[in-house]
Formats: structure tokens, C-alpha cells, sequence
């Protein structure tokens, strides 16, 4: 799942400089070539008449287009992702333009099911006392999305406590699957409107709450095989 870090010029340029300077390394997102093909050395900053361009050592590059992918991971951010203009090639070295945006990239550790009808959750913030609800969008073993309204500023790796979820089905009227959980953590968050938010968490349920969500996903899975994403 990849979410929009940023595309702000200025805030890529920063970005694809840093990793310049730290002599950082990018992956190619290519399939099907070696481990040895696709890790890419960023080695210097050139221009030209596109713009400034990143230079990258490429003994032998597996990408053949135009617009090459790539991955690259930096000490305490998600693993990110972006796509770059090839402009340049000569030797042992590729030119590729600065890209227009760059994403973060979370891999779940299990597949995750829509919820059904009015699944909720309710959970205070770390250090508050008041407690909050929101809709359940999603959810897997590891994670789920919520949509919530609320005026409080939350960020990302901010810590949710006291998680209660009731997770309902779409073909039984009666079915609620109620799992608590100590703590969550954000690790996205998009906010549309002033106290709307779409957040992702990740948590570690306990045994219990595992049995719990493993039962629900299931019964989705049956209820609505075509809304189990992978």
C-alpha cells in the first residue's frame, strides 16, 4: 500500500539531495532481475536542460524505459517510492530527473478485508483522558484504517490507547465481533477537513484479539470475496 509523502518541489529536492549527500542507495522496482542489478548507488547531482537531475551508478541498469521506478529506505522513515524520468545514459552511468512525487510504502503483514455496515472504534491519545470514536474502514491482523472526526491534532507516531473495535458483518444482523486492544500506533494520516482525518494504525493484538480478528476476517472473506485485498 504506498501513500503520498510528498509533491512539493522543494520538499523532493530536499529529499533526493539528502540522499545524495548520504550516498544512499536506490532499488529498482523492476521484477525479475538480481539483488545485485537493482541496488543503484546515487552518486552525485548534475543539471540539465530538463532540470537537475540525480546521477546513479548502474553497472548493468535492468530498466530499459523511459520511466524507471525505484525504491529507497532512510534511517527511521517508511520505505518510499517514486518513479524518475531517464534522461541521460553514458558508460557506467544513468541521469534520471528529480520525480514529481514520492510515496510512502507500507507493507502490511496480512491481508486486510473491508469491514461491513457500521463497524466502530472508540480509543483515547496518549496522555488524554477523553475518549474518541470513529468508523472502522478496514482491517487486518496488523492494522486497520479509521475514519474519524475530532478536533484534537494527531501526527504521525502518535500512540492511541484503550482501542475498542465492534466489527460487524454484512449478512448477519446480529453479528458483532468486539476486540480491545492496549495500544496502536499511526503510521499515515491524511486529513480532508479540519477535524476529518483518514489515519492507518499498525498494533500487536494479543492472543485473544488475534483469535478475535482471524475469526472476523474469515467471515468476510466468505461474505465478500471480491473486498479481500491482499
Amino acid at each position: 500500500m504506498k501513500k503520498l509523502f510528498t509533491n512539493n518541489p522543494t520538499e523532493i529536492a530536499e529529499e533526493i539531495n539528502s540522499l545524495i549527500t548520504n550516498k544512499g542507495a536506490l532499488v529498482c522496482a523492476k521484477g525479475g532481475t538480481s539483488d545485485k542489478m537493482k541496488k543503484l548507488p546515487l552518486v552525485a547531482k548534475s543539471k540539465s536542460s530538463a532540470g537537475d537531475l540525480m546521477v546513479i551508478l548502474h553497472p548493468d541498469h535492468p530498466c530499459d524505459s523511459d520511466k524507471c521506478s525505484f525504491y529507497y529506505a532512510t534511517a527511521g522513515a517508511p520505505l518510499r517510492y517514486f518513479e524518475a524520468a531517464r534522461v541521460k545514459k553514458a558508460k557506467q552511468f544513468l541521469g534520471l530527473q528529480y520525480p514529481t512525487e514520492i510515496y510512502n510504502v507500507f507493507r502490511r503483514k496480512s491481508p486486510r478485508v473491508q469491514t461491513a455496515r457500521k463497524s466502530t472504534i472508540t480509543f483515547s491519545i496518549l496522555h488524554k483522558q477523553r475518549v474518541y470514536s470513529g468508523k472502522v474502514v478496514d482491517i487486518s491482523l496488523n492494522g486497520a484504517q479509521l475514519s474519524i472526526d475530532l478536533p484534537a491534532q494527531l501526527s504521525t507516531g502518535d500512540t492511541l490507547c484503550a482501542l475498542s473495535f465492534i466489527l460487524c458483518s454484512r449478512l448477519l444482523a446480529d453479528y458483532e465481533e468486539t476486540i480491545t486492544l492496549a495500544e496502536a500506533k499511526i503510521v499515515w494520516i491524511q486529513t480532508e477537513e479540519e477535524r476529518n482525518h483518514t489515519l492507518g494504525i499498525n498494533f500487536e493484538p494479543d492472543d485473544n484479539a488475534r483469535d478475535a480478528l482471524e475469526n472476523y476476517i474469515n467471515l468476510r472473506k466468505i461474505e465478500d470475496p471480491k473486498d479481500f485485498a491482499t
